[in-house]
């Protein structure tokens, strides 16, 4: 026999979910999807940008040269050192906090951060008007004539999570106008 105070019988996962203690799953809301949608292209976005040409410069020759984005990713932290504010790699470790940010729902810092990343691959573009070293001696440099698709696939992989994290931060901001927001963790 049941008495009043007892919960309401339930069918098999929840019951089991329960008598464990833990939590039933809930569906994915539409932001959630959004948010593993975003960081997913994000990686993607990455991982192919470093196999598309990214750079095309001429040497002191004239000669053309490409660089793929593969080579900016292992020379790229060498930016600084080149006497120019060339800080676009860095936008990647900053990226990958803002991806760990966003997947753990912290949009204020996922933000923050990624607004930064943003900051910091645009500041690619200060590459122009700087000798960029092809080789350690610096016998021989390069001068960057244009970006390659692969620097532009890049950096939609940098804006794609900066505008979900922006949208999330928004959010909650919302909530918090008109009571705490619905979360479950």
């Amino acid at each position: 026999m049941t008495s009043p105070d007892d919960p309401p019988p339930s069918s098999g996962s929840n019951a089991t979910a329960s008598a464990t203690g833990r939590r039933a799953r809930r569906p994915l809301e539409p932001f959630d999807r959004a948010r593993f949608v975003a960081i997913a292209i994000s990686v993607i976005a990455l991982a192919s940008g470093t196999a598309l040409p990214s750079g095309h410069f001429t040497d002191e020759s004239g000669t053309p040269v490409t660089w793929r984005g593969a080579t900016f990713l292992l020379c790229g932290w060498f930016g600084p050192m080149m006497g120019g504010p060339i800080c676009g790699w860095y936008a990647n470790p900053t990226l990958i906090l803002g991806w760990i940010l966003l997947a753990l729902r912290r949009y204020a810092g996922a933000s923050i951060v990624l607004v930064i990343a943003a900051v910091l691959a645009l500041s690619s573009a200060s590459l122009f008007g700087v000798e960029v070293w092809q080789n350690e001696g610096g016998v021989n440099n390069l001068h960057l004539q244009h970006f390659g698709i692969g620097f532009y696939v890049w950096l939609v992989g940098v804006l794609a999570p900066t505008g979900v994290a922006l949208a999330g931060w928004r959010r909650d901001r919302g909530f918090a106008k008109h009571g705490p927001a619905p979360r479950d963790f």
